[in-house]
């Protein structure tokens, strides 16, 4: 995002484009010139299981995602004081479980509970079960790589049709789907939509396969991020960038003390 926030996706497409790739790439980094004419490695890191990986923040740093974005997938990022980031405001969704219904598939052989989910957007019911859930979780995940997704809740082994457990999970969805509906950018993202709307059982299997293969998720999201207006100077984005990682630190410092009490 910080490296967005400096060219946008067009800069970073021109900085990291094929002519001004070197034999580097085959190697697998890529050589810039520094400050001081000094050559600059990058490289792949060797830790292949990091989130910097996982992510797809490497293959961006590198360059080696070039999908073209569409207009409506740019998640903008804004500055209102010339000074703070912050993503674009967008609507707040909020959202209603009611009647959690017990329903069977199979002939009766397997059971699974069924929730009532109504947002202030349509105003219109559509009936989740846990597993899509679950699945919508996961493909937020995928889709934003360096937002925290808040978990669901536990899946019960035992217990899970009696009325105090349906009404507890009942709750914690809710809260859960509305955490995600204050997010500027989750809530009005597609996947979101789709999990919020669609009533048609066609459409749903379309939409899990246009989401299960978005090339907008992982390393893609980096390509959707633009800062759109003025930009902080780079002095006060250095003591912003400063003063942040002298609260981590102190942060994690307290935090292990509290661990270890």
């Amino acid at each position: 995002v910080v490296s967005t926030q400096s060219t946008g996706s067009s800069g970073i497409n021109a900085e990291y484009g094929d002519e001004h790739r070197s034999s580097r790439a085959a190697e697998g980094g890529e050589d810039r010139v520094g400050q001081h004419g000094r050559s600059n490695t990058i490289k792949k890191s060797m830790n292949r299981f990091t989130p910097y990986v996982k992510s797809g923040a490497e293959d961006f740093i590198l360059g080696k995602d070039k999908e073209q974005v569409s207009e409506s997938d740019i998640i903008t990022i804004v500055s209102p004081n010339n000074l703070d980031l912050c993503w674009q405001p967008n609507q707040i969704i909020s959202v209603s479980i009611t009647e959690p219904v017990k329903k069977q598939k199979f002939k009766g052989m397997k059971s699974f509970m069924s929730y009532h989910i109504t947002p202030n957007t349509t105003n219109l019911t559509v009936e989740r079960r846990y597993k899509q859930f679950d699945w919508f979780h996961d493909r937020l995940e995928e889709k934003f790589p360096c937002l925290i997704i808040p978990p669901l809740p536990e899946k019960a082994v035992v217990g899970k049709y009696q009325q105090s457990f349906i009404e507890q999970r009942r709750e914690k969805l809710e809260q859960w789907l509305n955490r995600i509906g204050r997010h500027p950018i989750i809530s009005n993202c597609s996947v979101t939509s789709h999990f919020l709307t669609c009533q048609d059982e066609k459409e749903w299997k379309d939409g899990k396969r246009r989401a299960e293969s978005d090339k907008t998720s992982r390393s893609g999201f980096f390509m959707t991020v633009e800062c759109r207006g003025p930009l902080p100077d780079q002095l006060s984005s250095e003591s912003y960038v400063g003063s942040f990682h002298s609260f981590s630190k102190k942060m994690e410092s307290v935090c292990d003390k509290t661990c270890q009490a």
